[in-house]
């Protein structure tokens, strides 16, 4: 589900784009500026030449949710007691975000590690996320929330 989801949200595109970041990106999302997976640099002027198909596009995708998921298990110390519908709305935001932009959201971090998820929803609505994203952040807060 949750891939479908993001599928949904980042949409696909074939060639590069800058995203609302300024970043150069592709696929369902994945910024080559960055390029967190350390794809080969024919990889990266592969990409930028030629473009990527779905199916690459869907596999790079399920690495950057591995990955960003190993990432969030390192800032919850509670991960493997959230249930999946909220481990699935955290990731959903932390791999929109990047994690470093996630990480900002201090005290909601602090409000999921407390199980107190009414409040760490409203922590992320009240956000630029938020107001840049309207459906999204209500959709993946509303998650949270009803776990």
């Amino acid at each position: 589900m949750l891939i479908e989801q993001l599928k949904i949200d980042e949409g696909f595109s074939s060639v590069v784009y800058k995203c609302p970041a300024g970043a150069n990106s592709i696929g369902y999302g994945y910024n080559l500026d960055s390029n967190s997976l350390h794809l080969s640099s024919l990889e990266i002027n592969h990409a930028f030449r030629n473009g990527m198909g779905e199916v690459e596009a869907e596999r790079i995708l399920i690495l950057m949710v591995k990955k960003t998921i190993e990432e969030l298990k390192r800032i919850f110390t509670n991960w493997n007691t959230i249930s999946k519908t909220r481990q699935d709305a955290l990731t959903n935001m932390c791999f929109n975000l990047g994690v470093t932009r996630f990480l900002k959201f201090k005290k909601m971090i602090v409000l999921v590690e407390d199980n107190d998820f009414v409040a760490a929803s409203k922590e992320g609505l009240n956000s630029l996320w938020a107001k840049q994203l309207p459906a999204r952040s209500k959709r993946v807060m509303g998650l949270l929330i009803s776990g």
